[in-house]
């Protein structure tokens, strides 16, 4: 099947325009698969980062109590937290 001329020169502007070239590179390169490749990477070095901000901050009320009023956990979700984040003795 044969595109009318119309469509072929929108698409042919389309494809040579800076975000038709974004578009085909991002395709190109599977950005949405690399884009969940960098989101994991980050949060498991964001985690370990957390833990010894959490170690080195003064006082009783840490970062897993924020966590844990940020985000409204309760529960065992809300314990597991406070263990990850607890001071060692």
């Amino acid at each position: 099947m044969r595109l009318p001329a119309t469509v072929t020169k929108v698409r042919d502007l389309a494809e040579q325009s800076l975000p038709g070239r974004c578009v085909q590179r991002y395709l190109a390169i599977k950005g949405t698969v690399l884009g969940l490749m960098i989101s994991g990477h980050a949060f498991t070095a964001f985690v370990p980062l957390l833990i010894v901000i959490a170690s080195l901050l003064p006082g009783e009320s840490g970062v897993g109590d924020g966590l844990i009023q940020r985000f409204h956990l309760s529960g065992e979700s809300a314990e597991a937290v406070r263990t990850l984040f607890a001071r060692p003795p």
